[in-house]
């Protein structure tokens, strides 16, 4: 009988003890690898909530220096648009000042033109009145029936009225051309300070664009630069959180053993206490029983 008990005591207690060892080895590995997942985890979701502030400064950034990249492309549009209606109004301004020129050539012509006929048709009536005089001087020494004379006179005196009226025609075309002729002048001279001004304008304008341009492809860059790095956090990002969801459901199978054992938060010593009870007390119960049978 002693024999039997001892038996079956002998396989209870093998039976515990195995059982113990592995429920033991399990509660162990399970906090060692609970212990292992449970630190990279943690350090893993900082750097990834790290990731996040950091992704979303630098949408905000980008955000910005998008704004400002579209406010410099405007204003190049601007420019540019500007820097035609100059180019159109410098073209204008050189028509109009080519025409002038041109106008002003015609005018110097046609004075100098009229300033020959003037000085011809002065000469011409100083000839005549000295011829009419000449004749006058004739009438009065000659016979006062001498027709032929009279005649003559009368043609030379005809001849001077006509000389003298196209003579003062060609004074007052004299006159008029010299008028013309400053108020052309005046028209040129503001012309040509308009168009130089306008040059100078168009020319500064031309280097505010260039200088605008440079600051846009600096800013095309910064924003391309920034762009890589979103999508690289993003890439980063996104093999933390398959990691993390990997840690989790690794934590989630130890999370069961755990509660299997009953264990708490530190494995040493739950694997203590399941030693004590897997093992330590069947001993004590089989030495009592044996204790009880002597």
């Amino acid at each position: 009988m002693l024999h039997i008990l001892s038996d079956q005591a002998q396989s209870f207690l093998t039976t515990y003890f195995f059982v113990g060892i592995g429920l033991t080895g399990v509660s162990f590995f399970s906090g060692w690898f609970k212990k292992s997942y449970d630190g990279p985890l943690k350090q893993a979701w900082g750097i990834a909530e790290r990731l996040k502030t950091e992704k979303q400064s630098l949408e905000a950034k980008v955000a910005q220096i998008r704004q400002e990249y579209q406010y410099q492309a405007r204003q190049i549009e601007q420019y540019k648009a500007q820097a035609e209606a100059y180019a159109a109004q410098i073209k204008t301004l050189e028509t109009r000042y080519l025409n002038l020129e041109t106008r002003y050539e015609h005018l110097a012509a046609d004075y100098h033109t009229i300033q020959e006929n003037y000085a011809a048709s002065q000469s011409h009536c100083q000839n005549l009145e000295f011829d009419l005089r000449d004749l006058s001087a004739k009438l009065e020494n000659a016979d006062y029936d001498n027709e032929q004379l009279r005649q003559a006179y009368q043609a030379q005196e005809q001849e001077l009225v006509a000389q003298t009226t196209a003579h003062q025609q060609l004074q007052e075309s004299y006159r008029l051309l010299e008028a013309e002729q400053v108020t052309l002048n005046a028209q040129w001279q503001s012309t040509k300070i308009e168009y130089e001004a306008l040059q100078a304008n168009y020319q500064e304008l031309q280097e505010t664009i260039t200088e605008i341009q440079g600051i846009y492809q600096q800013t095309r860059i910064e924003i391309t630069d920034l762009e890589k790095r979103v999508t690289k956090i993003l890439a980063d990002n996104d093999q933390l959180l398959a990691d993390n969801l990997w840690r989790e459901e690794r934590l989630r199978k130890l999370r069961f053993w755990e509660w299997l054992m009953g264990g708490c938060n530190n494995y040493v010593p739950r694997s203590k206490s399941l030693l004590t009870f897997y093992v330590g007390m069947p001993l004590q119960a089989w030495w009592s029983n044996l204790v009880n049978l002597a």
